[in-house]
């Protein structure tokens, strides 16, 4: 496995899941780096932005593609691109780098799929709503509702949880579609 891509709608937690996954395998590679695409408009930037990334300098006349692959060959290395949808027209740049540093395994966040050969893909969903706002068991059981309810204990420890704040946060979890990031930002308010 060369490329895995994190797909998913804006604010279901791609970019978070791709540092906890970094972070979980760090010990048992050489080097992690994180790239942060969300800056760029346009994807000619990609390949020099992982090359700085990974410290690599431009060399003139040669292929920054081919340097990178310089860099990294025989080490273990996870290179981790964020928000690749911006950028997706860099996806053959990609697929060049995935070829010439088979070593390197890259994981990307992204709306959308790059569509190259060497790419599996996770959707990341929005988290489950309840069907039943009126069930406190399942209320209380619920990811979603179980995050509304974290977030807001930490904004406001005084906060009284019974029935109706875990109906209140399911509603709101349910009007938010169960996207983790707007879940935050509601019960922090």
């Amino acid at each position: 496995l060369s490329l895995l891509t994190l797909t998913g709608a804006g604010g279901t937690g791609k970019t978070r899941l791709a540092i906890q996954v970094a972070r979980a395998v760090e010990p048992g590679v050489d080097r992690v780096w994180f790239v942060d695409l969300s800056p760029l408009r346009d994807s000619a930037g990609v390949i020099p932005a992982i090359a700085h990334a990974c410290g690599v300098e431009p060399e003139p006349g040669r292929d920054p593609v081919d340097a990178i692959a310089s860099s990294l060959a025989g080490r273990r290395v996870l290179i981790v691109l964020d928000n690749f949808e911006q950028v997706v027209d860099a996806a053959g740049a990609i697929a060049r780098l995935v070829n010439a540093a088979p070593d390197a395994k890259l994981l990307v966040t992204s709306r959308m799929r790059l569509g190259i050969r060497a790419e599996h893909e996770l959707f990341v969903a929005p988290l489950a709503v309840p069907k039943d706002p009126t069930n406190i068991g399942a209320l209380r059981a619920n990811s979603a509702v179980r995050l509304f309810m974290r977030r807001a204990a930490a904004a406001n420890p005084s906060l009284a949880v019974d029935d109706d704040t875990l109906g209140a946060a399911a509603r709101i979890c349910a009007r938010v579609d169960g996207l983790p990031l707007a879940i935050e930002l509601a019960a922090a308010r």
